[in-house]
């Protein structure tokens, strides 16, 4: 390839995600939190709930149900969020938001919090 086609290469924007992408990112960040801990190292997939949420600007993907993670805090315990550009802040394309499945109203509210950050910043 020339440089000039290089060049031409490089400067294109990135394709937006798709939603299977996104779900193997989050499938993926899901995995790894939760190999951090040595006792759910042989945890078997599937790892994300069927549950997501979607917004303009992100997705929202949760734990599977069946996986339990102790104490609460933990960051396994946490929700995957993927930009719909594909990029995020923290684990590969994903990051860690908040996991509010139990309060709708907090999740909706949440959800879009995420979803501004991800289009004010470009992501």
């Amino acid at each position: 390839m020339a440089d000039t086609e290089t060049q031409a290469v490089e400067e294109l924007p990135p394709s937006p995600f798709t939603f299977a992408e996104a779900r193997v990112q989050a499938a993926a960040a899901i995995k790894a939190l939760l190999f951090t801990r040595p006792e759910l190292q042989d945890t078997p997939p599937p790892y994300l709930s069927r549950d997501y949420m979607e917004a303009e600007g992100c997705w929202i993907f949760f734990r599977h149900e069946r996986i339990h993670v102790a104490p609460a805090s933990d960051p396994a315990n946490r929700a995957i969020a993927v930009s719909k550009k594909g990029e995020a802040r923290q684990i590969g394309r994903a990051s860690l938001v908040a996991d509010y499945r139990d309060n709708p109203e907090r999740a909706r509210e949440y959800l879009q919090t995420i979803s501004d950050h991800f289009i004010r910043h470009g992501r």
